[in-house]
C-alpha cells in the first residue's frame, strides 16, 4: 500500500492593504495594517495626481509625482539610525503623534499610537534635496497623514 503526503489545506493569504476609490475624483483610500498588528486597519486618503502607489520591500509606498525622491512608506516598521533625532509632538487627524526628524539621513518618521495598537509611517526626503522640495515633501506627507483613521471592521 503506498503511502501518500497529505496536502497542505489550501489558504487565501489576506492581503495587507487594499485602494479604493474615494467619492471625489481623483483621491484613492488606501487601507491597510500595522507593521506591528493586524487590527485594527487604518485607512489614509491620497491624491493620485499627486501621489503612485509602489510595492518595495519595506511594503507600500506612496512616490511623489513632482517632488524627486518624496515617498511616504504607510506600513513602515522601526529601524536603527546612528543620528539623534529631533522629536517633536504633533497633532494630524486629530490624534497626537510623535514626529522624529532625522535630518541628515533624510527620514522623518510619524507615530499614531492609540487604543494598545501602533501605526508607523516614514516620510523619506533625500538629504540633499533642497529646504524647499523638502519642506513641499513635508507639507504633502503630512497632508495624506492628517486623513488618517482607525478603518470599520
Amino acid at each position: 500500500m503506498p503511502f501518500s503526503t497529505p496536502e497542505p489545506p489550501i489558504t487565501t493569504p489576506t492581503p495587507s492593504y487594499l485602494l479604493a476609490p474615494h467619492s471625489q475624483e481623483g483621491l484613492l483610500i488606501f487601507r491597510g495594517r500595522s507593521a506591528y498588528q493586524e487590527h485594527p486597519r487604518f485607512e489614509v486618503t491620497f491624491d493620485s495626481n499627486l501621489w503612485r502607489l509602489e510595492e518595495h520591500e519595506e511594503g507600500p509606498v506612496l512616490i511623489h509625482r513632482t517632488i524627486e525622491g518624496c515617498r511616504l512608506v504607510l506600513m513602515a516598521i522601526g529601524r536603527g539610525m546612528i543620528e539623534m533625532p529631533t522629536i517633536l509632538q504633533k497633532e494630524l487627524a486629530g490624534y497626537p503623534v510623535e514626529v522624529r526628524e532625522f535630518r541628515q539621513s533624510g527620514l522623518i518618521s510619524y507615530g499614531f499610537s492609540m487604543e494598545q495598537a501602533y501605526y508607523g509611517f516614514g516620510l523619506q526626503i533625500p538629504p540633499d534635496t533642497g529646504d524647499s522640495a523638502m519642506k513641499e515633501c513635508q507639507v504633502s506627507g503630512e497632508r495624506v497623514l492628517d486623513t488618517f483613521r482607525l478603518a470599520p471592521e
